[in-house]
């Protein structure tokens, strides 16, 4: 989603850029919409797979007898036994510089309710963000073509775009989050090993649990710089609103 909501940011900047380009023109310039129909094209294409691949990921992750899931797990520090005392190989060192193993992609079965829930929202939300920014560039560059981009106000679009990325992008990461934490609790927690002799001393040096796998935890991190985006997607809404406006009076000049 990151690299789409890039894409869609750079892509808006252009367009901008392209409006300002065309209110300054002479009258007499002959339009340079080659480049502003191919993104148009391309943008209503990905749009139509975004809306399908939305759907898609929803259904799934609501109806779906196997989810792919992104699942966390307690830091695991895997160790070498200690009984190894050399290795033969070219000579290369490590050493962690991370907690190690923190999170997995898995796909999981059995599910319940709840986390079906929160991980439909979340790819419902995420899916929306993708597709009201494709829908923006659309719009853009449709307008961008025509004779007078700020005839049709569209600030107001942008404004509203820039609102929903702010605060969509936060609700997305928290609702896949927690729905990948209640995953994590259903596969790792386990109970009733009662009379059962398990040997955890490797286990414990490799940092699982005394079960052998991972430790379930609910946890999982929210990026902030979406809604900073979202405000300078707000603030150029307000220069559009600007040359829209000078675009207005400027006819009634004429």
């Amino acid at each position: 989603m990151g690299v789409l909501v890039f894409v869609g940011i750079a892509s808006i900047v252009v367009l901008v850029v392209a409006f300002l380009r065309r209110c300054t023109q002479p009258a007499n310039a002959p339009p340079s919409v080659g480049p502003l129909r191919f993104a148009f094209g391309t943008t209503v294409v990905l749009t139509l797979f975004a809306v399908v691949g939305t759907l898609i990921s929803v259904i799934e992750a609501a109806f779906g007898e196997r989810v792919t899931v992104t699942v966390p797990v307690r830091a695991i520090r895997p160790s070498l036994d200690p009984d190894i005392t050399s290795i033969d190989g070219v000579g290369a060192e490590a050493a962690l510089g991370s907690p190690g193993f923190t999170e997995g992609v898995f796909l999981v079965s059995g599910l319940d309710a709840a986390a079906r829930i929160w991980l439909a929202v979340g790819h419902a939300v995420t899916g929306a963000l993708v597709i009201t920014i494709l829908v923006l560039i659309a719009r853009l560059a449709q307008q961008a073509m025509q004779e007078e981009p700020f005839t049709h106000p569209i600030s107001h679009l942008m404004a509203r775009a820039g609102a929903v990325l702010a605060i969509g992008t936060v609700i997305g990461q928290i609702a896949l989050g927690v729905g990948g934490s209640l995953a994590s609790s259903q596969l790792f927690d386990w109970t009733g090993l009662t009379g059962v002799r398990i040997e955890t001393t490797l286990y414990e040096r490799l940092g699982l649990s005394g079960s052998g796998l991972p430790e379930s935890t609910f946890a999982f991190d929210v990026e902030f710089w979406p809604i900073g985006v979202g405000l300078a997607l707000i603030v150029v809404a307000g220069i559009m609103r600007r040359g829209e406006r000078l675009q207005r009076d400027t006819a009634g000049l004429v």
